[in-house]
């Protein structure tokens, strides 16, 4: 006693429905508004700007120096520091 299900064989050459798909100039409209505002959020992470549009740049990060002043990080130390 063997039951055979057949599956229903699907063709590519059958033409679509319409209505079923987005009309492919929305579809680009909205890849553009989104990778544009994907790319700005990035940028004025990356690359801050001022209301001009002008770049501003942060504050370096170096700034200390080597002394032996008790509340300085960088102590001096033989061999301990390379300049380059």
């Amino acid at each position: 006693m063997s039951q055979t299900t057949s599956t229903p064989t699907v063709t590519g050459n059958q033409p679509r429905k319409p209505g079923k798909s987005l009309p492919p100039k929305l579809v680009i409209k909205l890849g553009k508004f989104v990778w544009t505002t994907l790319w700005q959020i990035m940028m004025s992470k990356i690359a801050p700007r001022n209301q001009a549009g002008e770049y501003i740049r942060p504050n370096s990060q170096f700034r200390n120096f080597i002394s032996k002043s008790p509340e300085n990080p960088y102590q001096p130390a033989a061999g301990r520091y390379t300049l380059y």
